[in-house]
């Protein structure tokens, strides 16, 4: 099937943009939206902003297609034009689309549309393109802004201290067994502005099962990080919760101390959809 071309004389004025949209935007928009040839010729004209907004309420976006292309001028663009010349490569359309797909969901949430105009920016730097895995957009799509906010805080290397409080029965000083009362309690979702800290432990919970973090292993604590564990533990949610489940001397509760490191993949989408692109290697 012939597309309708963009006039010869047309000149595209979005950032080298209007290149991508045609390359993927129109398969993207051909595969989800179903519009006809005629409707994907619209798509693109002289540049990404006479991309055919009336096909967008009827499907239920959550950004015109004006909000779209502002997106990319304002977010991405200035990220691209700080890839060297030399390392730059063509969108990969296994990132690109599907970062579109999701990215129209964020709202106004600047944290996580930063992460997105990040990835797709990754997917064009050599250096880092191979890191932008296509999960990425899936991943991005199940984040709170709140948890946006931790993995922007968090980086490699960065300790993030937890404790988990267990109770325990006892019976004539014998101990008969406990259960945990409340895991993944920290103070790093108000260190990192979360607008919501008291979910903390949620936000940590859903880190994890992404793939993004993992839990140090039984027994295992940071050196050095007695006064952060302190923190957590004489907070005053923390003794509440203390002083509705104790009942000495048969209900007694304990700490157990722990935290949150960036695994392997956590890492990689750190280097992708965190880092700071100032902070990126010139090589």
């Amino acid at each position: 099937m012939n597309l309708e071309a963009p006039m010869a004389d047309d000149k595209p004025t979005s950032g080298g943009w209007a290149k991508a949209v045609e390359e993927i935007l129109i398969p993207f928009y051909r595969e989800t939206i179903q519009p006809s040839a005629p409707e994907i010729g619209k798509i693109v004209a002289t540049t990404t902003r006479t991309i055919n907004a009336a096909l967008v309420p009827a499907k239920g976006f959550a950004w015109t297609m004006e909000q779209l292309v502002a997106f990319f001028d304002s977010r991405v663009e200035p990220k691209r034009v700080l890839i060297p010349p030399k390392f730059r490569i063509p969108p990969k359309a296994n990132v690109i689309a599907p970062a579109i797909d999701k990215v129209r969901f964020t709202e106004d949430s600047v944290d996580l549309q930063e992460m997105f105009a990040k990835l797709i920016a990754s997917s064009t730097d050599k250096r880092v393109a191979s890191r932008a895995l296509p999960a990425f957009s899936r991943i991005l799509s199940e984040l709170t802004p709140d948890e946006a906010k931790i993995l922007n805080a968090i980086g490699p290397g960065r300790r993030v201290p937890m404790v988990h409080l267990d109770r325990h029965y006892y019976k004539g000083g014998n101990h008969l067994g406990g259960d945990t009362i409340a895991k993944n309690l920290s103070l790093f979702g108000v260190s990192a502005h979360c607008d919501f800290p008291e979910n903390t432990p949620a936000y940590l919970s859903n880190i994890v099962a992404l793939g993004l973090g993992e839990v140090l292993a039984a027994n295992t604590v940071y050196t050095n990080a007695e006064h952060e564990y302190r923190a957590i533990e004489t907070s005053p949610e923390v003794i509440a919760l203390i002083k509705k489940h104790e009942a000495p001397p048969d209900i007694r509760t304990d700490f157990v101390r722990s935290g949150v490191n960036l695994t392997p993949l956590g890492q990689a989408f750190y280097s992708v959809c965190v880092q700071p692109y100032e902070e990126r290697g010139k090589g």
